[in-house]
């Protein structure tokens, strides 16, 4: 097994398992306060020209976040929110009341938001690309 950090700073392992039945498990011990995150009212929303280029990376759509089949409908639902959190909260609260979760409702986000349901992977895609496409 192998070690590494991605390049977000994530800590991940790498194996190769070997032929036949195999298994691993691991344990942890978690400590959370229970305290929400801190949410920034002014939070502002910077256009696209504005953000530095390493950030771009993080713009695009990509196969479950299909901003291109999501754009018309982003710009129509939310492009009269006013920019940074309120336009992001409602965004958040339209995934939340229009979607209905489903174990059995795996869907890349257009498909989560024309069939209304999804599980909680397709909840967070449909939300990121909506963000992306507004």
């Amino acid at each position: 097994m192998e070690g590494h950090r991605d390049s977000f700073g994530n800590w991940c392992s790498r194996l190769v398992a070997p032929a036949g039945e195999f298994s691993r498990g691991t344990d942890a011990i978690v400590r959370d306060p229970g305290a929400s995150d801190p949410i920034d009212l002014n939070a502002l929303q910077l256009r696209v020209q504005h953000l530095p280029a390493e950030a771009l990376q993080f713009m695009f759509g990509s196969s479950y976040c299909e901003t291109d089949r999501l754009s018309d409908d982003a710009w129509r639902l939310y492009g009269h929110t006013p920019l940074g959190l309120p336009r992001v909260q409602a965004i958040c609260d339209f995934v939340h009341n229009q979607m209905a979760f489903g174990y059995e409702h795996s869907r890349t986000a257009s498909d989560a938001y024309t069939e209304c349901r999804g599980v909680c992977r397709d909840f967070a895609h449909l939300a990121v690309a909506f963000c992306r496409a507004a």
